[in-house]
């Protein structure tokens, strides 16, 4: 369950920058994947050997 709806999120006009740490186990890597392939103009850098914290 993502805190906006997608539409919201498809018309985000923003840059927007995910970070997400590879060893999370509060959040699974897909949501942020998902993330990226809803809003548009965003990128995603995962940090290895980082969890929730990042």
């Amino acid at each position: 369950m993502l805190a906006l709806p997608e539409a919201a999120l498809r018309e985000l006009p923003q840059q927007t920058l995910l970070i997400h740490g590879r060893d999370d186990r509060v959040i699974p890597l897909e949501v942020s994947e998902r993330l990226l392939r809803l809003i548009p103009h965003a990128q995603l850098h995962v940090f290895g050997e980082c969890g929730h914290w990042v």
